[in-house]
């Protein structure tokens, strides 16, 4: 019997998924830099609404997508492993910052 080739395009995960996780956590590293540098303006308002409102749903998705091929590829598996930290990591910071403020 012939094993089935897997060509290059099968086991590499979507560029637009890893491209979107790579924006989420940098984006995330320079709004920390803004808070502490106290340089908050506008903008950095807009950027925090997306990273904690929009951001965590749509890497929701993209692990989801990529639970069902975490053994087709390590790539898949990281891209996996790093959407379900950002989407639980902020999730669970947002909880936090919710039960901090009614203390």
């Amino acid at each position: 019997m012939k094993k089935a080739k897997t060509t290059e395009k099968e086991t590499s995960p979507n560029k637009n998924h890893v491209s979107f996780i790579y924006f989420c956590y940098i984006s995330l590293v320079l709004l920390i830099i803004t808070d502490v540098m106290n340089l908050w303006t506008a903008l950095a308002s807009l950027a925090a609404f997306f990273l904690f409102l929009i951001c965590p749903f749509i890497t929701g998705i993209i692990a989801y997508k990529n639970y069902k091929k975490i053994k087709a590829s390590k790539k898949h598996k990281n891209l996996f492993y790093f959407s379900m930290l950002y989407t639980i990591g902020i999730l669970v910071s947002i909880i936090i910052i919710r039960l901090v403020n009614h203390i």
